[in-house]
């Protein structure tokens, strides 16, 4: 095991409180479309402080910002004729929003001795696999802050051999998205 329940349960803990620190500064959003086109879209529109929180699959991505900013990201969207869909959280994780919250995180965060695993790690911090040993305060920070790289972990996963993906959530969202990347890698 990489880290101890505790360990994982104090991340867990420590992410849920950020969540609380940014509650109403900003949105995030699903779109239909790549990291290149999402942001070319946005400067187009003026509206500067959007950034791409994750890159999902090939033609899909989630952005991240100012509540104004992604409301008139997905109204010039509708526009367009293009799919974009407002989620229903109140905090913009995976942006520059967020940065002022780092040194707090890693200091209200207990000490973390991760430990190489068993298995192969996936991140979809780095899209690629990572020594488990690695994973210490400063990559779960990482984890909040940097866009997810969904899609080239999955890629990753898919080039390891994986069939099997299972995911775990109330809303089945993730699955969509490896059979999108399964059928473009085929």
């Amino acid at each position: 095991k990489a880290l101890t329940a505790a360990e994982a349960v104090a991340i867990v803990a420590k992410r849920s409180k950020s969540q609380d620190l940014f509650a109403g500064k900003g949105k995030m959003a699903a779109a239909v479309m790549n990291e290149e086109t999402a942001l070319a879209f946005a400067k187009t529109h003026g509206l500067n402080e959007i950034g791409v929180a994750a890159i999902n699959a090939p033609n899909s991505v989630t952005i991240s910002g100012p509540t104004d900013e992604i409301q008139a990201f997905r109204d010039a969207a509708r526009k367009a004729q293009t799919v974009v869909h407002v989620l229903d959280i109140n905090y913009p994780f995976h942006h520059p929003i967020i940065d002022s919250a780092r040194d707090l995180f890693l200091a209200d965060l207990p000490t973390i001795e991760p430990k190489s695993g068993a298995c192969i790690y996936v991140s979809t911090v780095t899209g690629g696999i990572y020594d488990c040993r690695g994973l210490d305060a400063d990559y779960w920070w990482r984890n909040v802050r940097d866009p997810v790289l969904f899609k080239s972990a999955a890629e990753t996963a898919l080039d390891l051999g994986c069939n099997l993906f299972i995911e775990i959530s109330p809303r089945s969202i993730l699955s969509n998205y490896v059979s999108e990347i399964a059928k473009h890698a085929s």
